[in-house]
């Protein structure tokens, strides 16, 4: 049995520190990981391939021929619904809205070319 001088007296926790050891049930210790599965790990998301595509074919759809518009248009709105479908998983709806709405004005100009057409033609046959 030591003699009664050497033993230290109890000082109690520190402040912030559990009396049980270890440290507190409901907070991460430094470099720790959170307990109960409270933060789990998720892939970042990834630019969906179809926006880019609906981009190019927009971009494509106004400068060189319009009727590939039809195709951004359709490719868009789908990319946009998945990635509305899948929050968090899938960016770049910018790019997918982007390339529906350049889809949509070169849908516009195809219909515009063929009423003028059209109305050129009967302009013509009635004089």
């Amino acid at each position: 049995m030591p003699p009664y001088g050497d033993e230290q007296p109890y000082a109690g926790p520190v402040y912030g520190e559990s009396p049980y050891g270890g440290g507190s049930p409901y907070q991460a210790s430094f470099g720790g990981s959170t307990p109960y599965g409270m933060a789990s790990y998720s892939a970042p998301p990834v630019q969906h391939p179809q926006a880019t595509l609906a981009l190019i074919l927009g971009i494509l759809g106004l400068a060189a021929c319009p009727f590939v518009g039809i195709a951004a248009l359709l490719i868009g709105n789908k990319a946009r619904k998945q990635i509305d479908a899948a929050p968090g998983q899938f960016t770049g709806r910018g790019m997918a809205t982007a390339g529906f709405v350049m889809g949509i004005v070169s849908v516009a100009l195809i219909v515009l070319m063929v009423l003028i057409v059209i109305l050129g033609i009967a302009g013509a046959l009635g004089s």
